[in-house]
């Protein structure tokens, strides 16, 4: 008969003394609250998905309390019930939030280097160099979703000015592409989380689980191509 665990209360975990190793409070269910030697009290879920032993951060205590920690212990428990790996969820939460905050220069070098093995030496040479002299100095910093068409034109209108008009032709070209790269990620990213997600909704909606029938869709016109003609 499986050993029974005395649920934690408030009161238990305030006064917990400190010791020089890390120790586990464990509440039933896969949850515990790990103590540091620092004094971290940091929520925790252990669980099992795929014949793997996983853990799961749930957040830390006092911020997310015993209450909160129960309930996110429950969400998790019902998605494994479905046969959803609740770290997925918590992966594609991640990924959104990193797609919120990449600045152009991140992405662009990430495009860049992607493409290193189908160019030529000198091919990507050029083309790190025109990004270098010309865009990153002007837009590299800026949060890649947060660009307007209006700032993406005053860039290569600069460049222009400067009497290089091939150079900002293929700098409107290279910008295209990299813009159309984050789209291709964010969109590799859905697709690659639709079926946890699909299984979510149905769970939601208490209708029986189904395979995904169509796939996500997502329909952009590049940022580039609809303002330089302008």
């Amino acid at each position: 008969m499986p050993k029974r665990i005395a649920p934690l209360t408030d009161a238990k975990i305030r006064t917990i003394k400190i010791t020089e190793k890390p120790q586990k409070l464990f509440d039933g269910g896969g949850l515990f609250l790990l103590v540091t030697p620092s004094g971290g009290k940091l929520w925790r879920f252990k669980y099992r998905f795929d014949e793997k032993e996983k853990v799961l951060a749930l957040g830390a205590y006092p911020d997310l309390s015993l209450t909160g920690a129960r309930s996110r212990r429950e969400q998790a428990r019902t998605l494994l019930a479905n046969g959803v790996d609740p770290g997925n969820i918590k992966k594609a939460q991640a990924a959104a939030n990193t797609y919120d905050t990449e600045t152009f220069e991140v992405i662009a070098r990430e495009w860049h280097t992607r493409n290193l093995r189908t160019w030529a030496v000198s091919h990507s040479s050029k083309i790190i160099r025109r990004l270098e002299l010309y865009i990153f100095p002007w837009m590299g910093a800026r949060p890649i979703k947060e660009i307007t068409a209006p700032e993406m034109l005053a860039v290569l209108r600069r460049i222009e000015a400067k009497g290089a008009i091939e150079t900002a032709r293929r700098a409107h070209q290279v910008c295209g592409q990299v813009f159309r790269f984050r789209e291709l990620r964010i969109w590799w990213t859905i697709q690659s989380f639709t079926s946890v997600f699909g299984k979510i909704a149905s769970m939601a909606s208490g209708k029986p689980l189904r395979p995904s029938t169509q796939a996500i869709r997502i329909s952009f016109t590049p940022l580039l191509e609809r303002s330089v003609s302008t």
